[in-house]
């Protein structure tokens, strides 16, 4: 499985070993991550869903031989796959709480399985339960030092908790392992860039291009610091770039749009606009220019009405969610 504060599910820091009090924490568990009252019987799981009485029907089996030999490697390694290949099962469904109750039943059970926990790490991380995250993935490095896919994970926690410094360490732990991987680069530079550092961004950003030239979201960001250093010809032509390989990139339509503005070209920023927020409709700062586009084109109730729609927007809106969440492999 690869993808505010947590509420903290810490199932196996408080369990009593036998069997029926770990039922009674699963069903806690349980309600406080669906939110649903359980029938209180020992065989209560989440809200009905096949996939969810399949992996009990199975797990038991394996819990069971575990309770008496918590040692036992076959039913270690079967509860663990298990847990996995259901959990992969409600992720296709998009249960992704599902999923987590999943792996989060098998690490009690398995609590020192290096890739189990880099997954419960992912799916915490999807779920933006980050402080869970971030322990989880802890813990796994901790076994396994210097594991490539748990690194990578770990970068990409420490910038959703917004630990900056941290996050970079683990990009470059990462990198001097795999220096040929333009997510990484391109990872590092979204830190650097975060940071102010925007030199050396620029630098991860073009080895980012140098590895995949199909590096739509590389190019997005150096037109966004060339832009925002008064290089409006560079920063027009790393947009076209991006736009080259996705021509529905909110940011790059929205870059371009308002160097357009700022050069009176309002039919063309219209358009650019138009297309942006087709694309991204929560993007505030298209819906932002898009507004001031229309009043200078005399279109004062439409121009109104399309800058109330910015204002009500939060500033953590769909395409921040799209260039922090999906780009860290771009394609």
């Amino acid at each position: 499985m690869n993808r505010n504060r947590a509420s903290e599910v810490e199932p196996g820091h408080r369990l009593h070993p036998f069997y029926s009090h770990f039922l009674f924490l699963l069903r806690s568990v349980a309600f406080a991550i669906f939110g649903t009252v359980l029938v209180a019987h020992s065989q209560s799981v989440p809200p009905p869903d096949p996939q969810l009485n399949a992996a009990s029907a199975q797990m038991r089996a394996f819990e069971k031989a575990l309770q008496t030999d918590r040692s036992d490697a076959a039913a270690r390694k079967n509860e663990v796959d298990a847990a996995v290949r259901f959990s992969l099962a409600e992720k296709r469904e998009h249960r992704e709480q599902a999923a987590l109750w999943l792996l989060l039943r098998a690490r009690y059970w398995v609590p020192d399985d290096p890739d189990l926990l880099a997954d419960l790490g992912v799916q915490e991380d999807y779920l933006k339960l980050f402080v869970d995250a971030d322990k989880a993935l802890a813990e796994a490095l901790r076994i396994r030092p210097n594991d490539l896919n748990t690194l990578y994970t770990v970068a990409r926690v420490k910038m959703d908790l917004g630990q900056m410094q941290a996050a970079e360490q683990a990009w470059l732990s990462y990198i001097k392992q795999d220096p040929t991987n333009p997510a990484a680069y391109y990872g590092y530079g979204i830190v650097l860039q975060t940071l102010g550092r925007d030199d050396e961004a620029c630098s991860q950003f073009m080895l980012s291009i140098k590895e995949n030239p199909n590096q739509a979201e590389s190019y997005y960001r150096l037109g966004e610091i060339s832009r925002r250093e008064g290089n409006k010809a560079d920063a027009r032509t790393q947009y076209e770039q991006a736009l080259a390989r996705n021509s529905t990139h909110g940011g790059a339509l929205t870059g371009l749009a308002i160097l357009n503005y700022e050069e009176k070209k309002y039919d063309e920023a219209e358009s650019e606009l138009e297309a942006a927020i087709k694309s991204v409709p929560a993007y505030r700062t298209a819906r932002y220019y898009h507004g001031l586009t229309l009043s200078k084109l005399g279109r004062k109730n439409e121009a109104e009405a399309e800058l109330a729609r910015a204002m009500q927007l939060s500033d953590k809106n769909e395409l921040q969610r799209q260039l922090v969440t999906q780009p860290y492999r771009p394609d």
